[in-house]
């Protein structure tokens, strides 16, 4: 049977105040590496915000939930910049069922830069 997740989608964007990673489809094994250049990218620039925005992404497993967790905790010894959306439906409901709701540092999906514009 067919794999009807979309592909992997990430697009980073350097704001003033943020640097916003968005990422849409479906986050395994095989898209972590380009997530963690994304990461690193950001990482390297002076925003004082790195926003990883998921409310696109339809598909997590675990390699992508380490992923994030690993940003996370790198995030806590060097400032605390990051930010991550807690996702819709699949992404939401795994993110609570593994109780990193409890332990990444969630924001709701408006105050991310790409939603306050609307």
């Amino acid at each position: 049977m067919p794999d009807c997740q979309p592909a992997l989608k990430i697009d980073a964007v350097l704001g003033p105040d943020a640097c916003l990673i968005l990422i849409g489809g479906k986050l395994d094994a095989g898209g972590c590496p380009e997530l963690e250049l994304a990461l690193a990218d950001a990482e390297r620039t002076e925003a004082r915000r790195i926003i990883i925005d998921l409310e696109e992404l339809t598909f997590i497993d675990g390699r992508g939930l380490q992923t994030l967790l690993t940003a996370s905790r790198r995030s806590a010894a060097n400032g605390a910049r990051l930010q991550v959306t807690r996702g819709k439906g699949y992404v939401a409901e795994t993110f609570r069922l593994t109780a990193l709701d409890t332990g990444l540092p969630l924001i709701d999906p408006c105050l991310a830069p790409s939603r306050m514009a609307r």
